[in-house]
């Protein structure tokens, strides 16, 4: 009997893919059966996410005074806040801390870990200034009429914003200098009986707080004989009211602007050698 050798090789190449299908499928299976597994165990060891970390608070603060800062991630989270030595550990997702800072620009750290151990780090900068203070220190006792010198200091300066300024009896008299140590040439007022002379120091520091110092100056009595002339009539009679109100008004304009830096630089010294035959500055 013969065999048609074309049918014969075509049963034989359909078992050999009978065979491939069937271990394709088997193939499959097995893929199908350990995708989830994959899945699953690529998931575990992805890293996750850090927490979002957000932080409200002010940049400006007065030093060791509290100041707040709001605090919120977005999953629950073990918050650890650090300034200073001082640490605050919070097991919360949004929270308040109250702390004080050093003078100057302080850090503080932040760190939050969520259940799964994954942590996330963020700062906040504050600058903390300092209350500056202030003192005026002029002589506890002057000759009334004589010149002295009244200094005002503040500290620290670059804690100051506006001033200082110095008043002196309700009066604003110029500072000189600059920095944290400025001073004014000031002259007793000329009285005969013993007064006192009030000296206020006023600064505005960065935070906008107005501040004040004062000192108290006693003046003591000229004791000087007081001179009396006798003025003819046509003299007296330039003397009156109007004559008082335009020489005011002319001594005003001329102090108008008090601000000007001192014109000398050396000691005073007498205009000319000699004799003196008569007193000068005398009362009359």
């Amino acid at each position: 009997m013969k065999h048609d050798p074309v049918r014969t090789e075509t049963h034989a190449t359909r078992g050999r893919r009978a065979v491939r299908s069937r271990r394709g499928l088997l193939v499959a299976a097995v893929l199908v059966v350990l995708l989830p597994v994959g899945w699953t165990v690529g998931q575990a060891f992805r890293p996750a996410d850090p927490p979002g970390l957000f932080v409200e608070g002010p940049e400006r603060v007065a030093a060791h005074e509290p100041f707040t800062l709001h605090i919120s991630a977005d999953r629950p989270v073990e918050w650890t806040v650090r300034l200073h030595d001082r640490t605050v550990t919070l097991v919360e997702q949004a929270a308040e801390v109250t702390l004080s800072a050093e003078p100057g620009n302080q850090v503080v750290w932040l760190e939050a870990t969520d259940g799964g151990g994954v942590s996330a780090r963020t700062t906040w900068v504050v600058d903390a200034i300092a209350v500056p203070t202030g003192s005026v220190l002029a002589p506890e006792r002057v000759q009334a009429g004589a010149p002295y010198t009244a200094t005002v200091r503040t500290e620290p300066n670059d804690a100051v914003r506006d001033g200082p300024e110095l008043h002196v009896d309700g009066r604003p008299v110029p500072l000189h200098g600059d920095g944290a140590e400025r001073w004014a040439l000031l002259a007793a007022p000329l009285r005969m009986d013993g007064e006192r002379s009030e000296l206020v120091a006023r600064w505005r520091d960065r935070l906008g707080r107005d501040a004040e110092a004062q000192a108290t100056v006693l003046l003591d009595p000229l004791e000087q004989e007081v001179q009396e002339l006798r003025v003819p009539a046509s003299v007296l009679a330039v003397v009156t009211d109007d004559a008082r109100a335009e020489q005011k008004r002319a001594l005003n304009e001329a102090r108008a602007d008090p601000a000007r830096a001192p014109r000398w630089d050396r000691p005073f010294l007498l205009p000319i050698e000699g004799r003196g035959s008569s007193g000068f500055g005398v009362p009359r």
